[in-house]
C-alpha cells in the first residue's frame, strides 16, 4: 500500500516470471499479477475513454485535429521524457546505497530542473503553434486547422502535469510501491471520461483539450499527496550536483533518439493528413486496440522488472540480470504472440464491437480493422524491445541503444515513403511493424554482446518458436470458429457479437495454452506462479 515500507531490498523472491520484493505490501503476492490487474482496468478505463471520443466524434477531421494537437504539445517530450527515464536508476541507485539524503538532493534538483525548462518550452511553442500544425498536417483543411491550433495550447498549458506524475511514478515505484500510480491511472481515465460527456454538447472537439488537461491534474495530485503521506516528495532545489549530472548525462543520448522518434511521428502524421479525413484517427483507433497489452502484462512486466534491475546491476550480479531480462521476454512473447495472431484474424469483428457507435461508421470499422491487421505482429516485437529497453536503461548503457532508435526512426520514415503510395494508412501501419521487427533484432545483438555467457538465445528461440506454431493453429481455430459463428460478419445484434467474441476467444486461448504446453512451452505455468517460490 501507498505509504508502507517494503521487506528488505535485499532479499529478492522468485514470483513466477518475476524477481521482485513484494510490490504491494502483501506476503506472497505476486507483484506483476497484482499490478497487471491494475493495469488492465486502468487500460479498459482508456479503452472506455477511446471509446467515448469515437462515439462523439468518429473518425473525422476534429478527432485527426486532436490526434496532431498532442503530438505538437508532445514535442517538449523529446527533452524531458528521457530525463524522466534516466532518473529512475540513478534515484534508486543511490537509495540502494543507503544515501537517502543523496537519492532527495538529486530528485529535488532533477524535477526543479526539468519543470522550469518544461514550462519556458511549452510558453515558447505556443507562440509558434499555427506554423507547427501546418508543418506537421499540411493537408488540414482550414477548420481543421482552427480545431487544431486551439486544442494546442490547451495542451500546452498543462504539459508540465504529466512530467511531474511521472516523476512521482518513478519515486513511488523505486520504494516499491506499484498500487498507487495505477489507481491513478484509473482515476485519471474516469475524469477524463466524466469531463469529456460533460463538456462535448456544448464546446465540441475542443472538449477533448480540456478533459485531457483535467486528468493530467489528478494524476499528479493522487501522487503526490501519496508522496507527501510519507514524506519522499522531494522539495524544490536549484542545483546541479554529481548524481543530477549523472541523470543529465545519461539522458543526452536518448535525447538524440527521441527527436529522431518525434521525426518519424511528424512525417507519419504529415503523411497521413494528406490521405483524407479521419486517416489519423483510424490508425490511432487501431493503435490503441493494439496497446491494451502493451498497457497491462507488458508494462506490468516491465514497471516491476526495472527497480530489480537496477539492484542487480548496482551490486555487480550480471547472471541474475540477464536471468531476470531472458525471463520476462519468454513471458511477454508467451502472450503476445497469440494476441498479434488473435488481432489479426478478429480484427474486423473487434474493431466493430469496439467502436462501431455513434458517429464512428462501418466504413471507419473497416479502415481501421485493415490498419489493425497491419499492426498486429509488431505487437511481439513491441513488447520484447520494451523488455530491453528497461534492461539497457537499468544498466545504464543507453548509447548504442539510441543508436539503434535513431536507425529504426529513419528506417520507419523511409518504410513509411515507400509504403504509404501503394497502400495508404495501412502502409503506415505496416511501416511500424517492419521497423519494430528490424529493431528488436538489433536489440537482441547488443545484449548478446554484454551478455552472451548468461542468456541462452538458442533456448529462448526455440521457445518462441513453439509459440508461433501453437498460435498459427490458434489462429486457424479462430477464423474458423468466427465463420461458423457468424462473428466474422456479424449478427447485427450487439450484445450477440460480444458473447460471440468472447466465447471464440476464450476457446482459443484455452486451445493456445494446451498446445504450448504439449509442445514443451513452461512459460504459461510460470507467469501464473505456479512455480514461483521464495529463494
Amino acid at each position: 500500500m501507498a505509504g508502507r515500507e517494503c521487506p528488505d531490498p535485499g532479499v529478492e523472491y522468485e514470483i513466477g516470471v518475476t524477481h521482485a520484493s513484494t510490490a504491494t505490501g502483501s506476503r506472497g503476492a505476486h507483484p506483476t499479477v497484482i499490478l497487471a490487474m491494475l493495469l488492465m482496468v486502468s487500460r479498459m478505463m482508456g479503452f472506455v475513454r477511446s471509446q467515448v471520443m469515437a462515439a462523439l466524434f468518429g473518425a473525422t477531421g476534429q478527432t485527426d485535429a486532436f490526434i496532431v494537437a498532442t503530438s505538437v504539445a508532445t514535442l517538449v517530450t523529446a527533452f524531458t521524457g528521457p530525463v524522466t527515464m534516466t532518473f529512475l536508476p540513478v534515484y534508486a541507485a543511490a537509495l540502494g546505497k543507503g544515501e537517502a539524503r543523496a537519492a532527495s538532493k538529486v530528485a529535488s534538483e532533477t524535477i526543479t530542473l526539468v519543470s522550469g525548462f518544461m514550462m519556458i518550452a511549452c510558453a515558447g511553442l505556443t507562440a509558434f503553434a499555427p506554423q507547427l500544425t501546418r508543418l506537421m498536417a499540411p493537408g488540414f483543411g482550414d477548420d481543421t486547422y482552427v480545431y487544431a491550433n486551439s486544442l494546442v495550447r490547451i495542451m500546452l498549458a498543462a504539459m508540465v502535469l504529466p512530467l511531474l506524475a511521472s516523476f512521482a511514478k518513478s519515486i513511488l515505484n523505486t520504494r516499491r510501491q506499484f498500487v498507487v500510480p495505477a489507481v491513478a491511472d484509473i482515476v485519471e481515465n474516469i475524469v477524463v471520461v466524466l469531463v469529456l460527456v460533460w463538456l462535448a454538447s456544448s464546446m465540441g472537439v475542443i472538449a477533448l483539450g480540456i478533459a485531457s488537461s483535467a486528468g493530467f491534474l489528478i494524476l499528479f495530485i493522487i501522487q503526490y499527496l501519496a508522496l507527501k503521506k510519507v514524506r519522499s516528495w522531494p522539495p524544490l532545489e536549484v542545483g546541479f550536483g554529481p548524481e543530477t549530472r549523472k541523470v543529465f548525462i545519461l539522458a543526452l543520448p536518448l535525447m538524440g533518439s527521441w527527436v529522431f522518434s518525434g521525426l518519424h511521428r511528424f512525417v507519419d502524421k504529415a503523411l497521413a493528413s494528406g490521405l483524407g479525413e479521419g486517416s489519423m484517427a483510424v490508425l490511432e483507433y487501431a493503435e490503441r486496440i493494439r496497446g491494451l497489452p502493451m498497457g497491462v502484462l507488458v508494462a506490468a512486466v516491465t514497471t516491476v522488472m526495472a527497480p530489480s534491475l537496477s539492484r542487480f546491476w548496482g551490486r555487480g550480479d550480471a547472471r541474475s540480470f540477464a536471468s531476470l531480462v531472458e525471463d520476462n521476454l519468454r513471458s511477454v512473447e508467451f502472450v503476445c504472440i497469440p494476441i498479434a495472431a488473435g488481432m489479426m484474424v478478429l480484427a474486423q469483428p473487434a474493431v466493430r464491437l469496439a467502436f462501431e457507435r455513434g458517429a464512428f461508421t462501418a466504413e471507419a470499422t473497416q479502415a481501421t480493422a485493415a490498419a489493425l491487421v497491419a499492426y498486429a505482429p509488431g505487437l511481439a516485437a513491441m513488447a520484447a524491445i520494451r523488455v530491453c529497453l528497461s534492461a539497457f536503461i537499468s544498466s545504464q548503457k543507453t548509447g548504442l541503444q539510441v543508436l539503434v532508435g535513431i536507425c529504426s526512426s529513419l528506417l520507419n520514415v523511409g518504410l513509411n515513403l515507400a509504403f504509404v503510395i501503394p497502400f495508404g494508412h495501412v502502409g503506415l501501419a505496416l511501416a511500424s511493424t517492419v521497423s519494430g521487427f528490424l529493431t528488436l533484432v538489433a536489440s537482441f545483438m547488443l545484449l548478446n554482446r554484454d551478455y552472451r555467457r548468461h542468456l541462452n538465445f538458442r533456448s529462448l528461440g526455440a521457445s518462441v518458436a513453439r509459440m508461433v506454431v501453437a498460435a498459427m493453429v490458434m489462429a486457424g481455430a479462430a477464423i474458423w470458429l468466427s465463420e461458423m459463428t457468424g462473428l466474422s460478419a456479424g449478427t447485427g445484434d450487439v450484445l450477440r457479437d460480444l458473447l460471440l467474441l468472447t466465447a471464440v476467444s476464450l476457446v482459443s486461448a484455452v486451445l493456445y495454452f494446451t498446445l504450448a504446453a504439449i509442445l514443451g512451452c513452461d512459460e504459461g505455468l510460470r507467469l501464473t506462479g505456479w512455480s514461483g517460490k521464495r529463494k
